[in-house]
């Protein structure tokens, strides 16, 4: 019987340790699926079936073995599926094998009642592991124990079976049990190494880095995936083909490769930087670290290597290093000196331009305290100056050289320089060093010096400009103050410099100019100072002079001045109209004694010119007047103060109107009417006249439109146009505006000009021409009282001649007058002008001009300047 039990217990055993390997190490299902139910209940019914063939003799009657335990493993281990699987194999066995008879009735009710408690057990009890086998163990041996109670009639027999079979039972049945829990831990422990394996390979797979190892031994390999990111390659083509990633190297790193593995076959450890060619034609840069492992005799026997993509690296390195060169060839290629130290002031680097102002050699340099070769002192001391390295590591802020620094150079020489250094500091803050920046200053103080010379003086004549001269005679009023002294101011102009400059060119009145400017210089004393203003206005400021001495010294300027220039073999002659202000008698600041002269030389001016004359209060009121005249013609414009006047001219030899005058007129609410002789000059000067002469021609030809729809006013409407007006260039546009924005004819407007016309060269002509081409019609005011000149007279685009009143008054009192008229007349004809007269007061003077052919005429006979309403009634008949 123990023979038996011994064999039944080693089948068991054996059929266990199979059964769990094939199980745990071949499945590579799910225990609960339908096909490892199947399994595991197939292979334990199978290990059943095979535990009924070996039995043991327990008596003489009664025979066991240990069937029951499969069914027991199968659902304590593996569920009800396999147990009940297994349970009704055996119990098929049992037919089959033994027939159908009442054993094996019994032996299979028995078995099924074993597996539905087992079943039941394992299900309620699904936690309790121990618990459910001590209770499948003594379920068993109970129902056994019942079974013998019921087949065997001796129940010592039945008692003493039950207790052999406990006996052998429960030891087979707990080895049984202990030995496949310690397979299936060996087991689980095994596919955890599997798992922890599998997650390590994971991390690895997922990293940015090739690990690689090769065994080459065996010739086992493995890689992870990440080679297919850098290489754009399968890791299968890697494992499966070992010269991949030669052939995917860059010709000159594959050069090198047998070299590289050579030593690591040699038990080196090697790192190298190489290039390889992406499977989409990129360069990739990868670091390859490799670590061979050795055995005890010196034999290679594993290589384990991992790999990075550093082709990020690479391109900034590369665009680093384009970078510095780029940096490096600036700095050697741009004008100021640039010099770097370490922290102890200590030369890093000199630039050419450092090195060549300094005269030092780089290697030289390099290393030497930078105050043994950057040496500097003060311009006009010769102190040394403190070197603007330290001060920036001392300070730890960007220090500017003081100014009047001279370099001293390795050969002695003194460079003017200018500079700043500035801390170098790394990403964290420290200070690394300092760079230094200077440049020679010498060339930029004389284009300074020019600079100076050009804001300070005039271009033409070299001599100090008006911004000089008002700093020049605020210091000297500044020093008058502190010693209680005088001071006078000229304003100089130069006599008929314009007609000269007009007349001659402009080439000749500045080479005048200069030689005026020479004049002045040599005729000053050293502590005055001459001034340009512009064109030809100058200035003199002659400080501790009384009004004698002044006077004397304008008298004697003038003179000089006065004296005849040869300009280009040309004699020519000019003279000064000289105001004089006195400190502090005529002004005690800058712009008051300035106005106060040109006030006095504007007298000058106006009466013969050629003197000089000083300030006089009375001037003022002048002055104060035009101001006021001013302010009110612009107040007038701007509330339409202003009128028109209207005087008829009649053809004298038929007695027809042929048209009306336009006079401006200003009546002031607190001045009454103000001359027109007064307030046209004021708004010449201020250039009001511009405006001014706008708001007449249009007022003028609404009106005269507005008689000629009502009836016939006349051909023409004369309006007067001034000097400045003609000087203006947007004239011709202006009028054409009027013309057309009043519906006006050109041909119905006549402009007269004066004779003064004639001295303002040839732009003014030009305006006349493009006037005369509008279809105006012009003639010349005043004629015979200004400058004439046949051969300008004759260019001009005119048609008519207006004769001076004062010559028309004079004209039976006084011969020459009489014989002028005539003269003017005659000339006109022969020129196919026509003539007009104005004055005509008495029927004298109007027979005069009848009997010589005088064209037209007007005057307070015809009819005088009035209203647009009055002459309506008077002049205007309805067609």
């Amino acid at each position: 019987m123990v023979q038996q039990l011994v064999i039944n217990s080693s089948l068991m055993i054996s059929s266990l340790f199979i059964l769990s390997l094939l199980f745990n190490k071949s499945a590579s299902f799910n225990k609960h699926s339908f096909i490892s139910v199947l399994t595991y209940g197939i292979g334990f019914g199978l290990l059943g079936i095979t535990l009924m063939l070996f039995t043991f003799s327990v008596t003489n009657n009664v025979i066991m073995d240990l069937r029951i335990l499969a069914v027991l493993l199968a659902v304590y281990f593996y569920g009800t599926g396999p147990g009940v699987l297994a349970a009704v194999m055996i119990a098929f066995g049992r037919v089959l094998l033994f027939g159908v008879n009442y054993s094996s009735v019994v032996s299979v009710i028995y078995l099924m009642l074993v597996t539905l408690v087992c079943c039941l057990l394992h299900k309620w009890l699904q936690r309790s592991l121990h618990m459910q086998w001590w209770l499948m163990n003594l379920s068993t041996l109970c129902l056994l124990a019942v079974t013998f109670h019921l087949l065997l009639t001796d129940n010592a027999l039945s008692l003493r079976v039950t207790a052999l079979y406990c006996i052998f039972f429960l030891p087979i049945g707990l080895l049984s049990r202990y030995f496949i829990y310690y397979l299936q831990s060996s087991s689980r422990n095994a596919q955890e190494v599997l798992r922890k394996q599998l997650d390590l390979e994971h991390i690895f797979d997922n990293v940015d880095t090739v690990i690689w190892s090769w065994n080459p031994v065996t010739g086992e390999k493995s890689i992870s995936s990440e080679i297919e990111s850098i290489s754009g390659y399968s890791r299968e083509q890697f494992l499966n083909d070992p010269n991949l990633w030669y052939s995917i190297l860059h010709p000159d790193d594959a050069k090198t490769h047998g070299t590289f593995w050579n030593n690591i076959r040699a038990g080196n450890r090697s790192q190298r930087e190489s290039r390889i060619n992406h499977a989409d034609g990129r360069e990739i840069w990868v670091q390859e670290n490799f670590r061979p492992t050795m055995d005890a005799n010196g034999k290679l026997t594993k290589v384990l290597g991992v790999l990075y993509d550093i082709t990020a690296r690479k391109e900034a390195e590369h665009a680093l290093l384009l970078s510095r060169n780029k940096l490096s060839t600036t700095l050697d290629s741009i004008g100021d000196g640039v010099i770097s130290t370490d922290p102890c002031g200590r030369i890093r680097y000199l630039n050419p331009v450092a090195l060549e102002l300094t005269k030092w050699q780089l290697a030289d340099a390099i290393g030497q305290q930078i105050e043994n070769v950057l040496i500097l002192v003060n311009e006009q001391t010769g102190i040394t100056v403190p070197n603007p390295i330290h001060l920036a590591l001392l300070e730890n802020r960007i220090v500017d050289m003081p100014q009047q620094t001279l370099l001293i150079n390795r050969l002695g020489e003194h460079i003017p320089i200018d500079d700043s250094a500035s801390p170098i500091r790394d990403a964290k803050g420290n200070v690394t060093g300092v760079v230094l920046v200077f440049r020679d200053i010498q060339e930029r103080r004389q284009h300074e010096e020019q600079i100076k010379q050009y804001a300070f003086h005039d271009s033409l004549t070299g001599l100090p400009n008006r911004r000089y001269f008002r700093e020049k005679l605020a210091d000297h009023l500044i020093n008058c103050q502190a010693s209680n002294s005088s001071l006078a101011v000229m304003f100089l102009d130069l006599d008929h410099f314009k007609m000269i400059n007009d007349s001659l060119g402009h080439e000749t009145g500045d080479l005048l100019l200069i030689e005026a400017a020479n004049r002045l210089r040599s005729s000053i004393r050293k502590q005055d100072v001459v001034s340009r203003l512009g064109g030809d206005e100058f200035t003199i400021i002659m400080s501790g002079v009384t009004m004698r001495q002044a006077g004397e010294y304008a008298r004697f300027i003038n003179h000089a001045v006065s004296r005849k220039f040869m300009i280009n073999g040309i004699g020519c002659f000019t003279s000064l109209s000289i105001g004089i202000s006195m400190y502090p008698e005529d002004g005690q600041d800058v712009d008051t004694l300035i106005k106060s002269a040109d006030t006095a030389m504007y007298h000058v001016k106006l009466n013969g010119k050629n003197h000089f004359r000083f300030f006089a209060s009375d001037m003022k009121e002048k002055i104060l007047r035009k101001l006021e005249i001013d302010k009110g013609l612009r107040g007038a414009l701007e509330t339409d103060g202003l009128r028109l006047e209207y005087q008829p001219k009649v053809d004298l030899l038929t007695g027809n109107l042929t048209g009306f005058e336009a006079l401006l007129r200003w009546s002031h609410p607190e001045w009454g009417n103000v001359s027109p002789d007064e307030f046209i000059p004021v708004a010449e000067e201020t250039g009001l006249i511009i405006q001014l002469g706008e708001w007449v021609l249009r007022t003028a030809c609404r009106q005269f439109r507005k008689w000629l729809d009502n009836g016939n006013p006349g051909e023409r409407l004369a309006v007067n146009l001034s000097v400045k007006q003609l000087q203006d260039p947007g004239l011709p546009v202006m009028l054409e505006r009027i013309l057309e924005e009043e519906q006006f004819d050109a041909n119905r407007l006549e402009l007269e000009i004066t004779e003064s016309i004639m001295k303002q060269g040839e732009h003014t002509i030009r305006i006349l021409k493009r006037l005369k081409d509008m279809g105006v019609y012009i003639s010349i005011d005043d004629f015979g009282t200004g400058y004439s000149s046949l051969s300008y007279l004759n260019r001009l685009p005119i048609d008519a001649l207006k004769i001076d009143k004062s010559f028309i008054r004079d004209i039976f009192s006084d011969n020459s007058d009489a014989e002028i008229v005539t003269t003017i007349i005659a000339m006109a004809k022969s020129l196919n002008l026509k003539v007009i007269a104005e004055g005509v007061e008495t029927l004298e003077q109007l027979d005069f001009l009848k009997l010589n052919n005088c064209h037209e005429g007007q005057g307070y006979l015809i009819g005088r300047p009035t209203r647009p309403e009055f002459i309506e009634e008077t002049f205007i008949v309805s067609d």
